[in-house]
């Protein structure tokens, strides 16, 4: 991705990672035409999305407003569960790595109260033990950040179609 990588560490200390890159912003146009590729049905569904980036967090929310879907956002798992309690939603978006409450956690204590709400992870990682921590936790399926727009409304349109 043509970015330049540094590294400032100490044995026996902290180590930092800095990175720079640049990235193409996406336009109005771009996401309206990736939104009407495929016609998806989720007028009046409610999606909330947990994710301590708030730039993820504003794309995403970007993309669901514009397909269709009422959105709320919150930053840790720790008040999705409060959310989840509070509200009805027909899908949570949960990021897994916050601070406060984690992903994993939220959705455990979520799916103690309600078996039923599907929740998609977020995350970043390939490695195979999220993938499994995920299955554990029992969420419903999992999307890759950074997100292609496509397959966002795919595996929303999946698990919300029979709600």
């Amino acid at each position: 991705m043509k970015s330049d990588v540094f590294i400032e560490s100490e044995v026996g200390k902290e180590s930092k990672f800095y990175f720079t890159i640049s990235l193409k912003t996406t336009s109005e146009k771009e996401i309206e035409t990736i939104s009407d590729k495929k016609e998806y049905k989720f007028k009046g569904k409610k999606i909330l999305i947990v994710e301590d980036n708030l730039i993820n967090s504003m794309v995403a929310k970007q993309i669901l407003t514009k397909a269709g879907l009422k959105v709320s956002e919150v930053q840790d798992g720790l008040a999705a569960v409060k959310a989840v309690k509070k509200s009805n939603f027909d899908l949570v978006i949960m990021d897994i790595q916050m601070p406060i409450m984690d992903g994993y956690t939220a959705t455990s204590e979520i799916r103690k109260f309600n078996k039923e709400l599907p929740i998609l992870a977020l995350s970043a990682s390939v490695f195979m033990e999220v993938k499994d921590k995920i299955s554990a936790s029992r969420m419903n399926g999992f999307i890759f950040k950074p997100f292609n727009p496509e397959d966002l409304l795919d595996q929303i349109h999946r698990v919300t179609k029979n709600t």
